[in-house]
């Protein structure tokens, strides 16, 4: 993937963040069966800690723990 305005790739982080949030939108249509996947405190919340557990931060920039 590459960003729309410089055509750089587009880093890890900013991929996985950009993938669970539609997973969750998903699982919200699919599994939950909700009417409507609104963009709560609690949407982010649970985006968060998804990408805590895939993507642990680290001490370092650019390392990969």
């Amino acid at each position: 993937m590459r960003t729309a305005k410089h055509k750089r790739v587009v880093a890890y982080k900013s991929f996985l963040r950009t993938l669970l949030h539609e997973i969750c939108h998903h699982l919200d249509y699919e599994l939950y069966k909700f009417p409507e996947t609104f963009h709560t405190e609690g949407f982010y919340s649970r985006e968060s800690s998804l990408l805590h557990q895939l993507a642990p931060a680290t001490d370092e920039p650019g390392k990969v723990a």
